[in-house]
């Protein structure tokens, strides 16, 4: 490997240190605060209400396929909230339209692919959320109001686990089912995401979700009964790509330069200091 080669490697393995380190510092699940410093850099294992589908290894979609799926799902909505508003309905109706509504954005949220693009989920807020949405959670006394608020917080998180998922082979999975609540105005999930390294290392996180509707567009969330199983990820479960068409973890890497430096620090006698 040459010296260009080598430097561009480390290039790499600095970026996604850095996104490794984002992931961890910036975003806590149910919260708008940071989360706290660690000692070592750590995969975030604190997600929010919104998290991706399958492995890293999924196909890409272009930007303009997900532009043109976006736009076509907020025409279809927009049509859907003039014929509400032409036709008011019932109780029961109403109620059947908030089902299918919160079923619609669920499957939205379970079939978005983090390894291939994080601008999909945004494409989601846009479609689904109100402009003054109200989020709260039972983890964080202070509310984010507004679908803007919304959206740079999630780019804070997704960005470094599209870069983890793309580059760094984490697979990341998610489940929903539908959970009773106490009024019949509100809708109520319960999610799961997994993150898996490439080491086998996993951890899980669940958390439940309340919505509160108006026609098809939610006007608030609250985020509540948080749990988490086991250790968050670190780097060294992260895939760090060669030059060389080979793959080597981050401890590999870490005992090759260690080496290196070995070798640079040999006496002219051949000893070692």
């Amino acid at each position: 490997m040459t010296g260009e080669q080598r430097a561009q490697q480390e290039q790499l393995v600095a970026a996604l240190r850095e996104a490794t380190r984002l992931s961890t510092d910036r975003y806590q699940v149910g919260s708008t605060a940071p989360c706290r410093s660690s000692t070592r850099s750590e995969t975030s294992s604190e997600v929010n209400w919104i998290s991706p589908r399958s492995s890293a290894r999924s196909s890409p979609r272009s930007s303009s396929s997900i532009e043109h799926s976006a736009e076509a799902g907020i025409n279809e909505r927009a049509t859907h909230d003039e014929l509400a508003q032409q036709y008011p309905s019932g109780p029961e109706v109403e109620r059947q339209q908030r089902s299918s509504s919160e079923r619609e954005l669920n499957t939205a949220i379970v079939s978005a692919d983090i390894s291939a693009s994080y601008e999909e989920f945004l494409a989601i807020v846009d479609q689904f959320y109100t402009d003054d949405v109200d989020l709260r959670s039972d983890s964080s006394p202070e509310p984010l109001i507004g679908r803007a608020r919304l959206k740079s917080l999630l780019v804070g998180f997704l960005v470094p686990v599209h870069i983890m998922a793309e580059i760094g082979g984490l697979s990341v999975s998610v489940s929903e089912r539908p959970i009773a609540g106490d009024s019949r105005d509100e809708q109520h999930s319960q999610w799961s995401v997994e993150l898996v390294g490439v080491t086998g290392r996993a951890v899980r996180v669940s958390w439940s979700v309340r919505r509160r509707w108006k026609q098809s567009r939610v006007v608030s969330e609250y985020h509540y009964d948080h749990h988490q199983e086991g250790e968050a990820l670190g780097l060294s479960d992260l895939r760090i790509p060669t030059f060389n068409g080979m793959e080597e973890s981050n401890e590999s890497h870490s005992a090759r330069c260690d080496e290196d430096r070995s070798h640079t620090e040999m006496r002219t006698d051949g000893t070692t200091r």
